[in-house]
């Protein structure tokens, strides 16, 4: 739970017999405390909300789609995904129906993209979308590191009918910002083709705007592929996953009293409390061998989340729910893998 900014309150006068018992240096104290609340800057004096935003989370999808007729070949072949990639984007479609959350997120690695040509990686994108817009519920995208492997930034904006990598939404007294990870530490777009930067890292332009973003008294909570954890937020994994600059992004989360930052992308159940944030690693549905199938339901109330995870039990082969904060951090993998 974030840290709770104190705002004093202010007694008005006791009447007794019609006479205030409020000497005139005391209300000249409530004026000079008045002021000193006007003067807090405004990401001091966050919004006590009466609502609850709710949030459904499917990440690391990495569909690899196959063409419907192996005799066609090329940008114009028809393609679908099998069922080892569409069912728990079907099963995660058939909770939000129960679940009614206010927007969906997507947290990046929507396609594999590893070697596949563009209009593969647009064609999996669209796949992906198509099944998840039956629920006619606000769909928030972010880019992976896989994406870029297949599709441009601007090809994965057009495949998806979306104008943005980095950008804020407001639903009522809380506002969800979400920031492109995928650049070289140069500040320069991973690319298809080019070298792989699992790391991943906010360019100076994504890191002022979230700066920007965060100086509101809405509730704030960040998404971002790669999350924001350092080296020693996770102690029995390599940093090969975290982003290089995360520090930079923690200080400023802090500085502006966030909410939670929420990532994917290292396959690993994470979350812990520090300095008044909640920061999660959600595993994704294709490469967790220990929670095969992930998805979340999200409750944000103020600064108090609630999260339920949805994953395929192994012994069973049925969707099990556990709440997320309450069970145990776990790799999703006996060992690492490439991510």
């Amino acid at each position: 739970m974030k840290k709770i900014i104190s705002i004093l309150v202010i007694s008005l006068p006791i009447i007794f017999g019609g006479c205030a018992t409020v000497s005139e240096q005391s209300l000249q104290q409530q004026e000079k405390q008045i002021q000193q609340i006007k003067e807090l800057p405004i990401w001091e004096k966050k919004i006590t909300s009466v609502d609850k935003l709710k949030v459904g989370i499917i990440t690391d999808t990495q569909v690899h789609p196959s063409r419907t007729n192996k005799s066609v070949k090329g940008p114009d072949a028809e393609r679908y995904l099998k069922p080892r990639y569409g069912d728990a984007i079907d099963a995660f479609v058939e909770e939000m129906k129960i679940f009614q959350p206010d927007v969906i997120v997507v947290p990046g690695d929507i396609i594999e993209g590893t070697g596949d040509e563009d209009f593969v990686g647009a064609d999996g994108l669209r796949l992906v979308q198509d099944k998840i817009e039956v629920l006619e519920i606000p769909i928030i995208w972010v880019a992976g590191n896989h994406e870029v492997r297949s599709v441009t930034k601007e090809q994965y904006k057009e495949a998806l009918e979306i104008d943005y990598l980095n950008k804020s939404f407001e639903f009522g007294d809380y506002k969800i910002i979400i920031i492109d990870g995928n650049f070289y530490p140069d500040d320069t777009d991973v690319v298809p083709g080019g070298s792989r930067y699992i790391r991943g890292h906010v360019a100076q332009a994504g890191i002022e705007f979230l700066e920007e973003e965060l100086q509101t008294n809405k509730q704030t909570i960040v998404f971002i592929h790669q999350p924001p954890f350092v080296e020693n937020d996770i102690k029995d994994r390599s940093p090969e996953g975290l982003l290089d600059n995360g520090d930079v992004i923690q200080k400023l989360l802090d500085k502006y009293n966030t909410v939670s930052a929420i990532g994917g992308h290292i396959e690993y159940k994470r979350h812990i409390q520090k300095d008044g944030i909640d920061y999660y690693a959600l595993p994704g549905t294709i490469k967790s061998e220990a929670f095969p199938g992930a998805f979340y339901s999200m409750v944000i109330e103020n600064d108090d989340i609630n999260t339920d995870m949805y994953y395929v039990d192994v012994d069973t082969g049925k969707y099990k729910k556990i709440n997320f904060e309450n069970t145990g951090d776990k790799s999703g993998h006996d060992t690492e893998t490439e991510i």
